[in-house]
């Protein structure tokens, strides 16, 4: 077995407890309509390709299905610039 050392980056908070309107951004839902997936799983899927380690919280077993099947797609290039794109430059919690 092969030991990787290094740092990896972890998204706590992958969906940002639905704030600024997440569900409803029109960029995310678009592209969710594209794939015929929820926005939830668009931002997981992009936080995946990037090799950010996701740890969504849910106690509803649907949200469970639905976050571990963002594993059978991947957006394409153009649609990962979008979202990168979306980026506000600041924390949506004040860390920083």
């Amino acid at each position: 077995m092969e030991c990787q050392i290094g740092t990896k980056h972890e998204s706590w908070s992958p969906l940002a407890c639905g704030r600024n309107n997440i569900w409803n951004n029109q960029t995310l839902v678009q592209i969710a309509k594209n794939h015929d997936k929820k926005v939830s799983q668009i931002a997981l899927r992009f936080l995946v390709q990037q090799g950010i380690i996701v740890i969504p919280k849910t106690l509803n077993p649907l949200h469970m299905k639905e976050n571990i099947s963002v594993l059978d797609f991947n957006l394409k290039s153009e649609e990962m610039q979008a979202i990168k794109e979306l980026e506000v430059g600041r924390s949506l919690f004040g860390w920083w």
